[in-house]
């Protein structure tokens, strides 16, 4: 392979990416969403082309066989009129 078709792709984030600072606004919003356990975050439209039943059934299978609190948290437009919440109750999961 010539090192001219060669790109290098650095793995950390800019330096604008970094965490915030304490902010009771985060915190609440947190809590509001998450009542404060970790979270997996999904953002995007919640289209055909994102395979978001099979998302959802990882998940209900993680929380399955782990005991983690963790949460799945899913923010975006929905353009295929998938109705998340019904998905998650066939799988075993609750809306809380």
């Amino acid at each position: 392979m010539p090192l001219s078709k060669i790109r290098v792709t650095r793995l950390a984030p800019a330096e604008c990416f970094q965490p915030l600072q304490r902010d009771s606004r985060i915190d609440d919003a947190r809590r509001r969403f998450t009542g404060g356990a970790p979270f997996f975050l999904f953002v995007g439209k919640l289209s055909g082309r994102r395979n978001i039943p099979v998302l959802i059934e990882a998940f209900a299978e993680f929380k399955r066989s782990t005991t983690f609190p963790h949460k799945l948290v899913m923010v975006g437009p929905d353009t295929a009129a998938v109705n998340i919440t019904a998905l998650g109750q066939s799988m075993g999961l609750g809306r809380t």
